[in-house]
């Protein structure tokens, strides 16, 4: 068997999961940069993930509704699109990674308006 049949044959699709071989991290994991007093979420984000990959995601997302806006219906209810900017791109982002720190029951709980509910994240996060 050649090389090129064996590559074929040793990745097939299979109903069942297999157990991942985990290979031993030999390098340091995590984050390897240190954020001391950040002015905003916006600062982190910018600080974790870059301006290439922001521009990049904030293209791919105006595309993509560029691309797939005939397919939706729409009501009267619809919001009209604007494409995005890639400073709402680190701000969801950062929505994303707080939403990580602080675990809820109930997606809708991070929106809640019900004192119960609330999180407190510093002004200067807001």
């Amino acid at each position: 068997m050649n090389e090129k049949s064996e590559d074929k044959t040793s990745v097939v699709w299979c109903k069942a999961d297999k157990n991942p071989s985990n290979e031993p991290v030999l390098g340091t994991t995590g984050l390897n940069i240190v954020i001391d007093n950040p002015e905003s979420v916006v600062e982190v984000v910018s600080l974790i993930i870059g301006d290439d990959l922001i521009l990049l995601l904030t293209e791919q997302s105006n595309l993509y509704h560029s691309q797939n806006a005939a397919k939706w219906k729409v009501s009267p209810k619809t919001l009209k699109w604007s494409n995005i900017t890639p400073e709402e791109m680190r701000k969801f982002l950062g929505l994303i990674i707080l939403m990580g720190q602080v675990r809820k029951e109930n997606i809708r709980d991070y929106w809640s308006t019900d004192h119960n509910f609330h999180t407190h994240f510093s002004s200067r996060y807001e």
